[in-house]
């Protein structure tokens, strides 16, 4: 039942509808209260590793029609959890994962997505294609479920195996572009909680360099054997590429910005309108915004949701698009870099990153295969298996 779902769930999250609705009715500064039709149900099932979200429906009661009409009817409400990810672990190599890795990572992602929620104001998360902020929970000693509460967005989001066209890649960028404004006006880089490096932190709970060589090592089983000779020099040259120091050096040779750090197919929302392109709703989870080479988040995104042929044949031109973009939102002001230092810093990255979306499919593959429809299942492994195999011959030419 309903309330059985709402009870396992705060439970879960070490909270109640008591505590819950405190918290609310004080951020949002409002005498009401939830209502005898209140929901919480979980979504987004198989998304995420470090959390779970949830949909409340408060339900509001005790004030006027005009009150309410201006309260949420609906909020997302996501607190840490590690399940998803110690259940990939467990897949992956047959144990359990370190506590102490797992609450650091843990904290440090909840913490860093509920400041940065907490730094904007309503306009400006429009603005930036993000969901409005509520209010957020901190872990901060050790046994803590922290927790944040936004805006819930209506809108679709693609399977991983989906592509993006080249224009919805554009209006991406655009969000980009003024993120890295935002970043240089409001100083949000400089914010002490950004500095950190989650391909590190968050890397290391499951992908550990061993657990790396098992999963590369382990691709031609799931994508095919003309993968073996890629895999065979991917091996090779692992430790080289596998350097989850490698966008913090960036640091030292490119202004840094603030980076979202993780955007693909399940953290972007997008609306339909009917014959109509889909236009850009929503950049979800903030978990691992940091301070980065503002290249970074261009290479992670054209690997992610681009085909293969695609990101090849535009990478360029979008790295420009997104230069150009950059200049446009801060006139009359230059950006800090150049566009040849931009460049020079995505070529830098693309081998690290690169190999870290190929494991990334790969374990997803391997976790999530099995719940697919059959022709699900089919166009999945079709359509990845391109993908990857453009995918590790780039890595590999990378290292000439």
């Amino acid at each position: 039942t309903m309330k059985q779902e709402a009870d396992a769930l705060f439970e879960l999250s070490l909270s109640s509808w008591v505590e819950i609705e405190e918290e609310l009715t004080r951020a949002l500064k409002t005498t009401a209260r939830f209502g005898p039709r209140k929901n919480l149900r979980r979504i987004g099932e198989n998304n995420g590793f470090m959390s779970v979200c949830c949909l409340l429906r408060p339900d509001w009661i005790g004030c006027s029609q005009d009150d309410r009409s201006h309260l949420p009817s609906k909020i997302v409400y996501k607190f840490s959890c590690s399940d998803q990810l110690e259940a990939v672990a467990h897949s992956l190599i047959s144990c359990s994962l370190n506590e102490n890795v797992i609450y650091d990572a843990l904290r440090k992602s909840n913490n860093t997505e509920g400041l940065f929620y907490s730094l904007l104001t309503p306009s400006t998360a429009d603005w930036l294609h993000v969901p409005g902020p509520v209010c957020y929970k901190e872990i901060s000693d050790d046994g803590d479920v922290g927790h944040i509460m936004i805006e819930h967005i209506e809108g679709t989001s693609f399977d991983c195996y989906d592509h993006c066209s080249i224009s919805e890649v554009q209006q991406i960028i655009s969000a980009i572009a003024r993120l890295q404004c935002l970043s240089h006006r409001e100083s949000l880089h400089q914010h002490e909680e950004f500095d950190w490096n989650p391909w590190e932190t968050i890397g290391l709970c499951v992908l550990t360099n061993t657990v790396a060589r098992k999963v590369v090592a382990d691709i031609p089983s799931f994508y095919g054997d003309e993968f073996e000779p890629l895999t065979r020099q991917l091996l090779f040259a692992l430790d080289a590429i596998y350097d989850l120091e490698a966008p913090m050096r960036e640091r030292k040779v490119i202004p840094s910005v603030l980076v979202h750090g993780d955007i693909w197919q399940s953290n972007l929302m997008w609306s339909y309108g009917g014959d109509r392109p889909r236009q850009l709703k929503s950049i979800l989870d903030w978990q691992s915004a940091h301070v980065g080479s503002p290249a970074e988040d261009l290479v992670f995104l054209l690997i992610c949701v681009l085909s293969g042929e695609d990101r090849r044949m535009h990478w360029r031109s979008l790295l420009v698009f997104l230069y150009r973009s950059i200049e446009n939102e801060m006139a009359p002001a230059k950006p800090s870099f150049t566009l040849s230092e931009l460049y020079a810093s995505y070529i830098r990255l693309f081998p690290l990153l690169g190999l870290i979306v190929l494991m990334r499919f790969s374990v997803i593959f391997k976790c999530y295969l099995p719940s697919l429809s059959p022709d699900d299942r089919v166009k999945f492994t079709q359509t990845m298996s391109r993908k990857l195999f453009f995918l590790a011959e780039d890595v590999v030419a990378s290292l000439d």
